[in-house]
């Protein structure tokens, strides 16, 4: 038998996360591979985490474009850390164009963790582009959520429905990854 539809045979497959992470550099991986590392620390013994690392500047490439765009069709999960809060680049607002209408039927959530380095203005820009992406796209829209210190989540109200809507899409039925006769 193929090994790729082995792959997708096995009953570990539906637990199986998608987290897509699109980033702009160093500064940007290092934030978005901090938010990862809370995602991993929080559920990896409950669901596989398999995730997709994108640089905004390699979407410009129509190959690579094209296989982004596949994997942020299936994903559950799409971070978003910029640290530009003007307007979406046309090359990657481009990008987003080509594949949200492919996401039909598909629960997820978009988690902006762009920084904010300029006016309000300016920032809600960016925000509001990443909203409408989210409403299209049929993701939650999420924002970098500020820890205190001294709260658990259990009683921070807002880290508590965040961590709920988390648990809600991980634990959500996963379309089927692949056809055969016996289905």
């Amino acid at each position: 038998m193929n090994t790729a539809i082995e792959e997708h045979l096995t009953p570990e497959s539906s637990d199986v996360c998608t987290i897509v992470v699109l980033y702009e550099g160093d500064a940007t991986r290092a934030r978005a591979l901090t938010a990862c590392d809370f995602l991993v620390n929080q559920f990896w013994k409950d669901v596989e985490l398999k995730f997709h690392w994108w640089r905004t500047d390699f979407l410009c490439d129509s190959t690579l474009a094209m296989a982004a765009a596949a994997n942020a069709v299936a994903a559950d999960f799409l971070i978003v850390c910029l640290d530009s809060p003007q307007q979406i680049a046309p090359p990657l607002e481009s990008w987003f164009e080509s594949w949200l209408n492919k996401r039909i039927g598909r629960d997820g959530a978009l988690v902006d963790l762009t920084h904010n380095i300029g006016s309000f203005e300016e920032f809600t820009l960016i925000q509001k582009f990443l909203r409408e992406v989210s409403q299209r796209g049929n993701f939650d829209y999420l924002t970098a959520i500020l820890r205190d210190e001294g709260s658990p989540k259990e009683e921070n109200p807002a880290l508590k429905e965040y961590f709920e809507r988390i648990d809600d899409i991980l634990n959500e039925p996963r379309p089927p990854s692949h056809f055969g006769l016996n289905e």
